[in-house]
């Protein structure tokens, strides 16, 4: 009757050794994601980045600035009145006087040149300042792609341990069981 009781003990413990052998070699896998490639991370930046659509704009912004210095300035039209005049010698007319004035100022070509050419630097502090943040955001993308990459193999090699943490603590288990058997 003891011997009975022993081998199913044993049974047992073999069974359960087993099913955690088996769970042991078979890992949740988490649902299967897309990962994007570098090349598409990157141009998913170019395309998306705020930082990158603001220093485009600017660059736009300073290409209608060289438009804009290249322009005439509009003529100007004032009216007016000075007043109520009243006839002191003969031959004066009294009443309102009006006055209209236009006029236009037309910059020397020097000036204008010189408008133009610190508006076309303008433009292209503005490219420079595009990119630089271009190269800014391509680095924080990469470091970030290379570090998911570094997180996941870290993520791997820490399940693999596990297992084998697992197959150890399995093998221990059975070297137990065969110990009592042998008692």
């Amino acid at each position: 009757m003891r011997s009975n009781r022993n081998r199913f003990r044993v049974f047992c413990l073999l069974a359960a050794l087993s099913s955690s052998l088996l769970a042991v070699g078979q890992e949740a896998s988490p649902p299967a994601r897309r990962l994007l490639s570098l090349t598409e991370a990157l141009e998913m930046a170019e395309r998306s980045h705020p930082s990158l659509q603001l220093a485009a704009e600017r660059v736009a912004g300073a290409t209608a600035g060289i438009r804009t210095a290249g322009a005439y300035v509009n003529p100007q039209l004032s009216a007016g009145s000075f007043g109520y005049q009243r006839a002191v010698t003969p031959g004066q007319i009294t009443g309102m006087l009006h006055t209209f004035t236009l006029s236009q100022d037309i910059p020397l070509p020097s000036v204008r040149q010189a408008r133009i050419r610190v508006a076309e630097l303008g433009r292209e502090s503005s490219e420079r300042a595009l990119d630089e943040n271009r190269l800014n955001v391509r680095g924080i993308v990469k470091q970030a792609f290379y570090e998911v990459i570094r997180r996941r193999n870290e993520i791997q090699l820490a399940n693999e341990n596990l297992r084998l943490r697992n197959l150890w603590d399995g093998i221990d288990l059975y070297a137990g069981i065969m110990a009592a058997l042998a008692w």
